[in-house]
C-alpha cells in the first residue's frame, strides 16, 4: 500500500554506519521507484548525513557512482610520522568514555557529574575482593588473584586522568581524514548548497559535543547531541566541515571545534537522529528509518565490561530490551535542549503530535559486518553488494506494508519484523572472496 504514502508528509532517517552506508543508496533507489523522492524532512547521523544531503540535491545517481568507486585509501589517509605517540594514545584510550575495558559505565560521571566516586570506589572494591581471596585459594590461583587485584585500581586510575588525556586520544595516530574532506569537496560545490537552501526541505545533521553540564550527558562521558540544519548552512566549505566533523570516529579521524567545544562523530551520541523529526514541529504522517544494523537495540551503548555481561547475558536468556525509538529520540532532545548548542536555528519543541507519526523501520536481512570488517572496512566490491541488498530489503518492506485501521485513515501500519533474508549475493564474499566451492555464510 506504498500509495498511500504518497502525498503524505513523510520523513526520513538515515543511521551513521561508515562504509555501511551504500546500504542507504540502494534504499533511496528502491523509495525513489516507488515515488517517494522528496520528503517533509530528512535527518542522518554520520554518513547518513552525507548521504541524506546529496540525496535532497537530487544527485542519487552521481552518488551511487562515487559509492561503488570508494575504496579505503579514498576516506581516510595513513601516515606514521606520530608513531611514537602510539604508546601513550592506547594509555588514553583504554581509560576513555569510548572504550569497552571500563569495569562499569559509571566511570563516564568522572568529571561530568556528581557521583564520579562511585566508580573509583567500586573499582577499589573489587581489587580488595580479589587479594582478599588470595588468601583463601590455591597456590596457583592465589597469586593469579592477588596480581589481577591491580587491574582494576589501573583502570580507576586510568578513568580519572582521561581527563587530562582526553585531547591524546582525539588526535588519531595513524590515520588523517584529509582524502575524506577532498572527496566531499568535489560533491559539495556551492552551486549545490543553493540548490540545498532552496529545496524547502529541513535536513538535519547531527554533532557529538563536548558538553557535561547537559542534560543526561554522562550517557556518553560528557557529550551530547547537537542537530544543525544542513540546509541553512551559508557556504560549501561550511557544510563539508560539518560532515567531516560529523563523521569523525573517536580516534580514527580528526575531531573538530564549534564555539570553542571539541566535536566528534554524531553516531557516538545519536545514531538514529529521529529527535528532530518527532519533536522539531515538523507535524508528520509518517517516517522511515534506515538502520544499518540487522539487531537493532534502542539503548545505551554497552561500552563497558559490566554492560557487555549484561548483555550477553539477556540474549544468553532471550530477555532483550524493550525500549523504543520514540523513548531513545526524547533522551537526546532532552540533552539537546538542555546543551549550550540549543540556540541553534532549529524550531521550538512544540507539543508531541497526536497520533505520533507512523515509524517504518528497514534494516539489513544479513549481517553486513562489525565496526571493523563494516564501518571501517570502504571497498568497491562491497559497497555493490551493500547497494543491492538495500534496494531489495527496501522494496520489501515497502511491499509488505498493511492498512492498519488505528491509524490515520489511509497511513499504512510500520512493519513489525524488517523483510525476509534476501536473496542473491552475500555480503560476506564482497568482504572475503570465496573460491568456488566454499561457503559464502
Amino acid at each position: 500500500m506504498i500509495r498511500d504514502l504518497r502525498g503524505r508528509r513523510v520523513g526520513l532517517v538515515l543511521s551513521g554506519g561508515g562504509a555501511k552506508g551504500a546500504y542507504h543508496i540502494g534504499c533511496l533507489r528502491a523509495l525513489r521507484a516507488f515515488g517517494l523522492e522528496r520528503f517533509a524532512a530528512i535527518a542522518g547521523s554520520s554518513v547518513g548525513a552525507i548521504n541524506a544531503v546529496l540525496f535532497a540535491t537530487g544527485h542519487l545517481d552521481a552518488v551511487e557512482d562515487a559509492w561503488r568507486s570508494l575504496g579505503p585509501l579514498d576516506i581516510v589517509r595513513l601516515r606514521f610520522r606520530h608513531a611514537w605517540r602510539l604508546p601513550l594514545w592506547i594509555v588514553a584510550a583504554i581509560g576513555s568514555e569510548f572504550s569497552p575495558f571500563k569495569i562499569s559505565r559509571l566511570s563516564d560521571r568522572v568529571g561530568t557529574r556528581d557521583g564520579g566516586w562511585i566508580h573509583p570506589a567500586l573499582c577499589l572494591a573489587l581489587a580488595t575482593a580479589l587479594w582478599s581471596a588470595g588468601r583463601w585459594l590455591p597456590a596457583p590461583l592465589a597469586g593469579w588473584a592477588t596480581y589481577g587485584a591491580a587491574a582494576p585500581i589501573a583502570l580507576a586510575i586510568l578513568t580519572v586522568l582521561h581527563r587530562f588525556t582526553r585531547p591524546v586520544f582525539l588526535r588519531p595516530v595513524f590515520t588523517d581524514n584529509t582524502p575524506l574532506a577532498r572527496a566531499l569537496s568535489q560533491v559539495v560545490s556551492d552551486d549545490r548548497v543553493r540548490e540545498l537552501q532552496g529545496s524547502g526541505i529541513p535536513i538535519y545533521g547531527v554533532l557529538s559535543q563536548r558538553d557535561p553540564d547537559a542534560e543526561g550527558s554522562h550517557r556518553w562521558g560528557g557529550w551530547a547531541p547537537r542537530y544543525v540544519r544542513l540546509d541553512r548552512v551559508s557556504d560549501a566549505a561550511s557544510l563539508c566541515r560539518i560532515l567531516c566533523d560529523g563523521s569523525a570516529v573517536p580516534g580514527f579521524l580528526s575531531t573538530g571545534s564549534i564555539d570553542g567545544r571539541a566535536t566528534l562523530d554524531g553516531a557516538w551520541t545519536d545514531n538514529m537522529p529521529a529527535a528532530p523529526l518527532l519533536f522539531g514541529g515538523h507535524d508528520l504522517d509518517a517516517i522511515i528509518v534506515v538502520y544499518l544494523k540487522q539487531t537493532v537495540r534502542h539503548t545505551s551503548r554497552f561500552n563497558s565490561l559490566c554492560a557487555l555481561t549484561a548483555l550477553l547475558a539477556r540474549d544468553a536468556f532471550g530477555c532483550r530490551s524493550k525500549a523504543s525509538l520514540h523513548d531513545w529520540a526524547r533522551v537526546r532532545w532532552a540533552a539537546y535542549r538542555s546543551s549550550s548548542a540549543s540556540g541553534d536555528a532549529v524550531a521550538e519543541p512544540g507539543p508531541v503530535p497526536q497520533p505520533v507519526p507512523l515509524l517504518i523501520p528497514v534494516s539489513p536481512t544479513r549481517r553486513i559486518g562489525n565496526f571493523f570488517t563494516g564501518t571501517l572496512w570502504f571497498s568497491r566490491a562491497k559497497s555493490a553488494a551493500l547497494i543491492d541488498a538495500g534496494e531489495r530489503d527496501m522494496r520489501a518492506a515497502l511491499e509488505r506494508l498493511t492498512l492498519d485501521r488505528d491509524t490515520r485513515p489511509g497511513i499504512p501500519a510500520a512493519i513489525p519484523q524488517p523483510a525476509l533474508a534476501s536473496r542473491g549475493r552475500s555480503i560476506l564474499r564482497a568482504l572475503w572472496p570465496l573460491s568456488d566451492g566454499a561457503a559464502a555464510e
